[in-house]
């Protein structure tokens, strides 16, 4: 099976297309940036942007299957970054592997999509325009609508919160209720290949976590621990984060970002995250990755 995958430089491709190729698939990928460790691996590789259909056309391969990872996934983009790569850039390369008689596409999408702004409705769009494209055409697709990924090198809104331990200035989450959903990056991979050999997932739409509901507070418990420094932390009040959080409202509207707005602050004091087992219970998949087991790798044990 010969597989295109999109953004095949970045975290998840990455590591995706490794593991596709040591399952014998051939692999070929599409992106906007060069990684050499990663493109010289491959079968194939085109340097490109969806955006611009001339440089789909460039594709010479016989491709099966598209797997398709690209697009803005920063949420604090701005509405035309995330139309541009969310809805234009995803719909040339939907349209593209119609017209090339590619029978199956797989979309990595977001459980955001459920949030409001601009980011999750291009996302909601992309999906859309999938799914009625695929019914035209007679192609079949799969959504994976993925919650945050965790493991090394993670990156995000998760990993910027985490990496703030190494600075000692952190929010006061000890008595925080909050919960995340998320998904190792392994086990992610494991789900998208998945998706190419069953036939049971054609056509559907999944969220998709490893079904455990990550307590902030144990988080931060594991996260100092980790790095083994005690209390020696300065903990940034509750009352002083919300205010901060109300002044970043004011500034995104004005274009000016700050690290934290109310969206972050509910993430850090009163999230309750859908930890959504529908692929696991359809498909009988078994998560194996825990994100605070691995929170010392991640770290890089650099204890003090």
């Amino acid at each position: 099976m010969r597989i295109l995958v999109t953004d095949v430089c970045g975290y998840i491709g990455s590591r995706l297309a490794e593991l596709l190729q040591n399952c014998g698939y051939s692999i070929y990928g599409f992106d906007k940036r060069d990684l050499k460790t990663v493109s010289e691996a491959l079968d194939g590789f085109l340097l490109g942007d969806l955006c611009h259909k001339t440089s789909l056309e460039k594709i010479s391969w016989d491709i099966d299957v598209v797997i398709d990872l690209a697009g803005e996934a920063s949420v604090d983009a701005d509405s035309r970054k995330h139309r541009e790569n969310n809805v234009i850039g995803s719909m040339n390369l939907f349209q593209w592997a119609v017209d090339k008689k590619i029978k199956k596409i797989i979309l990595l999408s977001t459980v955001k999509i459920a949030d409001s702004g601009s980011y999750a409705k291009s996302k909601q769009d992309s999906e859309n325009r999938l799914v009625n494209l695929c019914k035209q055409h007679n192609c079949s697709f799969t959504i994976l609508r993925s919650s945050p990924v965790f493991g090394l090198g993670m990156k995000g809104g998760v990993a910027s919160w985490v990496n703030q331990y190494n600075k000692r200035i952190i929010p006061d989450v000890r008595n925080s209720s909050s919960e995340l959903a998320m998904i190792g990056l392994n086990d992610l991979c494991r789900a998208i290949r998945f998706c190419l050999q069953d036939n049971s997932v054609v056509n559907k739409t999944f969220r998709i976590s490893d079904g455990t509901g990550y307590m902030i507070k144990s988080i931060d418990c594991m996260a100092k621990h980790s790095l083994g420094r005690g209390n020696g932390y300065f903990h940034i009040p509750r009352s002083l984060l919300w205010f901060a959080a109300k002044i970043g409202d004011v500034l995104e509207k004005l274009g000016i970002r700050i690290p934290i707005t109310t969206s972050r602050y509910l993430m850090l004091y009163s999230n309750l995250p859908d930890t959504d087992r529908n692929f696991s219970a359809e498909t009988g998949m078994v998560f194996s990755e825990n994100f605070l087991e691995m929170l010392p790798a991640i770290f890089g044990d650099k204890k003090k």
